[in-house]
C-alpha cells in the first residue's frame, strides 16, 4: 500500500493490474459506462463508471497526474499503465517504489492476505 500525501488515499500497487482504478464511491455521480470492459483475475466482469483525473504526491519529489478508471472495486489501485508511464519500479524485497528517473524511493507497506 502506498499513500498519496494530498488525498490521503491508500493505493494498492498491483503489477498484475493492467490499468489504474478508483472505487466508485470516489466519484458517486459517475454513470455506468459500457465503453470499457474490465475483467478480474478470475474472469468476472467489473463494472466501470468513467474516469477521474487525480494528481498524486507519492513522496518522490514530483507529482503524478493520471486519469483513473472508476470501477466497482474495493480500493484504489495503481496498475501497470501508471507504473510504465512514469517509469516507476516496484522493489518487492524492500517494499518500496523506485522512481526510475530520479532514483528516489518511497516506502510502502506490503499487504498479504492469507486465505
Amino acid at each position: 500500500m502506498l499513500a498519496d500525501k494530498v488525498s490521503k488515499l491508500k493505493f494498492l500497487v498491483d503489477t498484475g493490474a493492467d490499468v489504474s482504478v478508483l472505487p466508485k464511491h470516489y466519484a458517486p455521480k459517475a454513470d455506468s459506462s459500457n465503453e470499457l470492459l474490465l475483467l478480474a483475475a478470475n474472469g468476472t466482469k467489473i463494472a466501470t463508471f468513467g474516469k477521474k483525473r487525480l494528481t498524486l504526491d507519492l513522496n518522490l519529489r514530483r507529482n503524478f497526474t493520471w486519469s483513473f478508471i472508476i470501477a466497482n472495486v474495493n480500493q484504489p489501485i495503481i496498475g501497470l499503465d501508471f507504473l510504465k508511464h512514469y517509469n516507476l519500479l516496484v522493489d518487492v524485497k524492500s517494499g518500496c517504489l523506485i522512481d526510475g528517473i530520479t532514483k528516489l524511493t518511497t516506502q510502502g507497506n506490503i499487504q498479504t492476505e492469507i486465505h
